[in-house]
């Protein structure tokens, strides 16, 4: 029987990580799938440990790797090329699956609802873990869901959301190496093609450690992965309209400037004026209500940073104080 869903794991250096991300999946309750690794020509014990799973159950695949120096977004892509199912799901190698329901329930909701795009919850793994709750309707149409992105409640925390591949695929999905957002482009892409689930559990574990995309990317990389924006609006516009799609990505800007900002990068207006080049605004005024919203987070950000930066100094002078000599 070929495989309904197709699990893709694209690793690279993560041999112990990678060994729960593929035993999460063994886990699950739903039989019918592929687990496929694509292997970026790892030099620890990578090979080792996917050729102990394929031993272990016929399901485990490992795909030819990619040439050697592929980029991370492509190795995505050589995984997903090779993918047979009628769905598919994205498991990045240092998370893991926490539900052991998510591809019973994911399926189950994608073939009754007739949908092609499943949002799930997850558990963001910093020191203190914190479980995300969209809060969102059981199916959200994909037009609304694309307008309000990144607005309120309209968010897609996790790469592993489960998607109807044919759907997927002409998205074109991870086919810029230097957009890092690869999957925030393709969820974005597939809204103007279908509305979208919600799975209401935290399907998903996110390892949130310091080699992270969120945790290494430089101001210079957030010039070149913004595009992911353009990317997805070429893409709606036909669907959306021309004049309804720029105006979202004037909003798309000033909300992707807020988390340039709150990764705390000393940004200019210099730099504002780059990322308006690189998605094709620098032409097209933002107009009030994009400033006004910008100037907030400016505002929010530097209030937080001033308070963070007077109990530091407040905590430094009670050690200093707790250091000197008692009074005799």
């Amino acid at each position: 029987m070929d495989p309904l869903v197709s699990v893709l794991v694209p690793t690279f250096n993560r041999s112990a990580l990678l060994r729960r991300a593929l035993g999460s999946v063994l886990a699950q309750t739903y039989a019918n799938f592929e687990l496929l690794i694509s292997d970026n020509h790892s030099s620890d014990d990578t090979a080792a440990v996917v050729a102990e799973f394929a031993k272990r159950d016929p399901r485990v695949r490992r795909v030819a790797s990619p040439p050697t120096g592929t980029p991370a977004m492509h190795n995505i892509r050589n995984v997903l090329a090779a993918a047979q199912g009628k769905y598919a799901v994205v498991l990045a190698d240092d998370d893991f699956f926490l539900d052991y329901r998510y591809l019973e329930s994911g399926v189950r909701i994608l073939a009754s609802e007739r949908v092609g795009l499943l949002v799930t919850d997850c558990v963001i793994g910093r020191p203190r873990r914190e479980a995300t709750h969209l809060a969102i309707a059981p199916i959200t149409p994909g037009r609304e869901f694309f307008f309000g992105y990144w607005r309120g409640r309209y968010h897609v925390p996790v790469i592993s959301n489960l998607f109807d591949l044919e759907l997927a695929r002409r998205c074109e999905p991870w086919t810029d190496p230097n957009v890092l957002y690869g999957d925030v482009e393709l969820w974005l892409k597939m809204m103007t093609l279908t509305d979208v689930a919600y799975y209401r559990y935290p399907a998903v574990y996110y390892h949130f450690h310091g080699q992270n995309i969120v945790s290494t990317i430089s101001l210079a990389m957030h010039k070149e992965n913004i595009r992911f924006i353009a990317r997805a609006a070429r893409f709606a516009a036909p669907a959306f309209g021309e004049a309804a799609v720029l105006e979202w990505k004037k909003s798309m800007l000033v909300e992707y400037w807020r988390t340039v900002i709150e990764e705390g990068h000393g940004v200019s207006l210099r730099d504002m004026a780059d990322m308006r080049a690189a998605i094709g605004l620098s032409d097209e005024p933002l107009g009030w209500p994009q400033w006004v919203r910008l100037a907030r987070y400016f505002v929010r950000y530097y209030r937080k940073s001033g308070s963070e930066f007077f109990r530091r100094r407040r905590r430094e002078i009670n050690r200093v104080d707790a250091l000197q000599p008692s009074p005799i």
